[in-house]
């Protein structure tokens, strides 16, 4: 269950930060991202594996299996600031031009979110 809301609160996190910055990525393909970015840890089952078989833009795929490519900021700005790497957050985030207390506000908001959500994921 943790996994699951950890992977629903990534998914929020990332549509908002991608709404925030300025690149035009789409905000559904990063709620994707973010939703799909436990994956391999839930089914015990390497990442890329699991998404040969899932119809995912290239984006999500090589961000997923590799953590490269124009949408891998936004995960690893989300990892970094889950794991107290506040240098490498704002590294992540500086690739993306969304400031720090961005991270934070996105980060209570998908946290309430998924709060709304958790009676779902029981």
């Amino acid at each position: 269950n943790e996994l699951m809301r950890l992977s629903m609160i990534r998914a929020e996190w990332c549509r908002l930060l991608a709404e925030r910055g300025g690149s035009g990525h789409e905000p559904a393909q990063l709620f994707l991202l973010g939703l799909f970015s436990l994956l391999d840890a839930m089914l015990d089952m390497p990442m890329a594996e699991i998404t040969a078989s899932l119809p995912l833009s290239v984006a999500i795929v090589t961000a997923l299996n590799s953590g490269t490519g124009p949408l891998a900021p936004y995960l690893q700005a989300v990892q970094a600031y889950e794991q107290g790497n506040f240098l490498g957050c704002v590294e992540a985030l500086q690739q993306l031009a969304i400031d720090s207390e961005s991270m934070i506000s996105t980060y209570i908001k998908a946290l309430a979110w998924a709060d709304q959500l958790d009676p779902y994921l029981q």
